[in-house]
C-alpha cells in the first residue's frame, strides 16, 4: 500500500484488462483498442521482461504502467495517458515512481520513456514521479537523393574496422571513450559499461553488423565509430550511436562516418538515414545540418536513473 492506493503486480487474470487501461483509461474506441493490442503484443515478445502493474483504490483500477526490460540494463516505461478518462494523476505518479524504484532495485541503470513536448501533463506527472529531465531530443531525417551519385569513398587519413574485425569489449571501450566532454544525454554517463552499452545498441531496431564501423587514426588509434541498424518494415537505416573521441574532434570524422553508412545503405536499397540529437550537442546538430539531415520531430525524454534514485518520493 502507498498513500491512498493498493499499487502491485496485475494477475495474470487482469492482465488483459489492465492493458487496456494501459492504453486508454476507461476510454474505448478503436485507437485505444488498437493500441492495447500493440502493447500485449510487446508484452508477450518481451516474456518475463516485461512488469505490469496497476494502482487501485476501492476495486476501481486508477492508473496502470508497465516497465519493459531490455539488454544493456536499460529499461522502457509505459503508462496510462495522464488525460485519460478514470486515470487518477496522483496515482499515476505514485505508480510510476514505485515500478521505476522495482525495476532499478532489479538491476535496471535507468528506466526512461519519451513524451511530446507539448504534453505538459506527462511532463508533470513524470516530475512529480521524480524522474529526471534526461534530454530534449531531435528526430532528423536524411533523404537520398536517388537522382545523384552515391558519395564516393572516404579517402585517408582514417582506417576502417568492420564488425567481423573488433570484439564488442573493444568497441564497448571505444564507445566510453566517446562520452569524454560529449553533450549527450550526460546525466547516464558512467551507468553502464561498455559492452552493456553494445547490447543495447544490438536490440534498438534490427541488428545489421554490416553498418557498424569502428575507425582508426593511421596509427592505430581508436577515433570514433558509428552503428546504424535497420528500422523494422521500413526501408530506412537508424543512426543508433555515432561519437568521436575528443583528440579527434573537429577534424571532419563525424561526417565521413556519416557519408560512410549512407553509402551502404543506398547499395542495400535503403532509402533514407533518420537519428536523433540532444539537442544540448549544437557541434554534432551542425555537422548533420551540413550533412543535408533536417527536423522531423521533437520529443523530451525523461528517466530514473539508479544514482539519482534517492530523489524520488518515498514509497
Amino acid at each position: 500500500m502507498s498513500g491512498h492506493y493498493q499499487l502491485q503486480p496485475v494477475p495474470a487474470a487482469d492482465c488483459a484488462r489492465a492493458t487496456r487501461f494501459l492504453a486508454g483509461g476507461r476510454r474505448d474506441d478503436a485507437d485505444v483498442r488498437a493500441r492495447a493490442r500493440g502493447l500485449e503484443t510487446t508484452a508477450r515478445a518481451s516474456g518475463d521482461s516485461a512488469r505490469l502493474w496497476w494502482a487501485r483504490r476501492r476495486g476501481r483500477t486508477r492508473a496502470v504502467a508497465m516497465v519493459l526490460d531490455t539488454p544493456g540494463r536499460a529499461a522502457m516505461l509505459f503508462y496510462s495517458p495522464p488525460t485519460a478518462p478514470g486515470v487518477i494523476r496522483s496515482a499515476l505518479a505514485e505508480l510510476v515512481a514505485t515500478i521505476c524504484r522495482d525495476a532499478v532495485a532489479r538491476g535496471a541503470a535507468f528506466v526512461q520513456v519519451a513524451v511530446h513536448p507539448s504534453a505538459t501533463k506527462d511532463i508533470r506527472m513524470l516530475a512529480d514521479a521524480g524522474l529526471s529531465h534526461l534530454a530534449d531530443l531531435m528526430d532528423m531525417r536524411l533523404d537520398f537523393d536517388l537522382s545523384v551519385p552515391a558519395p564516393p569513398a572516404e579517402p585517408p587519413p582514417w582506417r576502417w574496422r568492420d564488425y567481423e574485425h573488433f570484439s564488442e569489449a573493444q568497441l564497448g571501450e571505444v564507445i566510453l571513450a566517446t562520452y569524454e566532454q560529449s553533450l549527450d544525454c550526460p546525466l547516464l554517463k558512467g551507468l553502464r559499461t561498455g559492452e552493456e552499452v553494445v547490447a543495447s545498441h544490438r536490440t534498438t531496431g534490427v541488428f545489421c553488423p554490416g553498418a557498424w564501423w569502428i575507425v582508426d587514426t593511421p596509427d592505430g588509434a581508436p577515433a570514433g565509430c558509428i552503428l546504424a541498424n535497420d528500422v523494422a518494415d521500413e526501408c530506412t537505416v537508424n543512426v543508433v550511436y555515432l561519437g568521436v573521441v575528443p583528440a579527434c574532434r573537429g577534424k571532419g570524422l563525424a561526417a565521413a562516418m556519416l557519408q560512410h553508412v549512407q553509402s551502404i545503405a543506398r547499395a542495400r536499397g535503403k532509402l533514407a538515414l533518420t537519428l536523433a540529437v540532444d539537442t544540448r550537442n549544437t557541434y554534432a546538430h551542425s555537422v548533420y545540418v551540413r550533412a543535408g539531415f533536417v527536423e522531423v520531430a521533437r520529443r523530451v525524454a525523461y528517466a530514473a536513473c539508479a544514482t539519482v534514485e534517492r530523489r524520488w518520493p518515498a514509497g
